[in-house]
């Protein structure tokens, strides 16, 4: 965590990175116990750069926590291992997670479904899936499901911001895009740029939120060039 808020990258997440594979010593633990600590190494690989080390590092977390039912367990696994693209067999070991996280959302139970904080990150997990599924629409919804619910964290919103804005490229809506972006911009410039990162709070969300914020606004970014003339684009493509 020194490492982390001091900024150093590859040193933050080489021990990140260690810490995981210790954390599989108890292999029965399949509950978020299990998955906190991906929270932290996932954006940390991507910031450093090295992301075939986050690319092994999700495979081997997927394959050793799949039988999961702990819905914050798969919801963690679902914001990490989809936070960049992935191929078709990584995907289908998401499915049933994806599942989980959905049924939880979906529930009527308040043991299960909180229908506030944790209700929103469970349905930013979903459009983040949705997303990298191709299912454009589908993600739409989900985001959209997510901004409605009260007590979100900042860092939710944030990600929240990013995440939309490359969604409505992809569907031709590019103004409604850059909308997105520019909170998204200011939001996590905001964060990084105050000084010194802090360890946060569940009201201005965590340094693991805010990185993982960081690394879907550079795809947003990097994005939008691509959908600049919205006349190749119908509204609801």
């Amino acid at each position: 965590m020194w490492n982390t808020m001091e900024e150093r990258w590859k040193q933050a997440a080489d021990r990140f990175s260690i810490l995981v594979q210790v954390n599989q010593v108890d292999k029965s633990d399949q509950t978020d116990e299990a998955t906190r600590d991906l929270l932290m190494a996932a954006p940390l690989l991507i910031e450093a750069g090295d992301v075939q080390t986050y690319d092994r590092l999700r495979r081997m977390e997927l394959k050793r926590l799949a039988g999961t039912t702990n819905p914050i367990a798969a919801e963690h696994l679902v914001k990490t291992k989809r936070m960049l693209p992935a191929d078709a067999a990584l995907m289908k070991m998401l499915n049933p997670l994806g599942k989980i996280v959905q049924d939880s959302v979906e529930s009527t139970d308040p043991k299960v479904n909180d229908g506030s904080f944790y209700a929103a990150w469970r349905t930013l997990a979903l459009g983040l899936l949705e997303y990298r599924r191709g299912n454009f629409t589908a993600a739409a919804a989900w985001l959209d499901k997510c901004s409605q619910y009260p007590g979100q964290v900042c860092s939710c919103i944030a990600r929240r911001h990013a995440l939309a804005s490359s969604v409505l490229f992809h569907l031709g809506k590019v103004q409604e895009g850059k909308v997105e972006l520019t909170l998204a911009e200011e939001m996590i410039g905001e964060y990084f740029n105050h000084g010194k990162l802090g360890g946060g709070d569940n009201t201005s969300g965590h340094v693991q939120g805010w990185l993982q914020a960081r690394v879907l606004l550079c795809e947003a970014e990097t994005t939008e060039p691509k959908f600049e003339n919205a006349n190749a684009f119908t509204s609801n493509r």
